[in-house]
């Protein structure tokens, strides 16, 4: 996105992320432009929309920075840190980039980019839910025989 208030990348964020300056001015988006988009692809907000901690918050600060009313999500905003706790992941450990670290996948993304984050937290629930599904068919095969 492309800040509306303070429009400067700092060296700190740059060095964090590898976003230039350059990208921020060229390819940025408006918040209420990217907002909007978001909106759309949550199917007007009937989806629900997860984070890896709770992000809605830098919505709704910007929303109210932006004097802008916040869409309605009605699909739900949700942290799913939670998920990860009581699979007992110490998230305090791992950031959405790093968290398929916590299982010992091997994926090469670059973190705090967030494609990469995304697909680190989308391959984590993956194993973990293919991880619950085979105890589940063993607890299933064990009480039937």
């Amino acid at each position: 996105m492309r800040p509306g208030i303070n429009n400067k990348l700092s060296s700190y964020i740059t060095k964090l992320t590898g976003i230039t300056q350059g990208q921020v001015d060229g390819d940025g988006v408006d918040f209420i432009d990217a907002l909007g988009e978001f909106y759309k692809f949550a199917e007007n907000g009937k989806l629900p929309t997860c984070s890896y901690g709770n992000d809605f918050e830098v919505f709704c600060e910007n929303a109210r920075l932006y004097n802008v009313p916040l869409i309605n999500f009605s699909g739900g905003m949700f942290n799913i840190i939670p998920a990860f706790q009581n699979a007992k992941i110490d998230t305090s450990n791992y950031s959405s980039g790093t968290l398929y670290q916590s299982i010992g996948l091997d994926y090469k993304g670059s973190e705090h980019n967030a494609l990469d984050d995304a697909t680190s937290v989308a391959l984590t629930l993956e194993a973990l839910f293919k991880f619950n599904s085979e105890v589940n068919e063993k607890q299933q095969a064990s009480k039937a025989a």
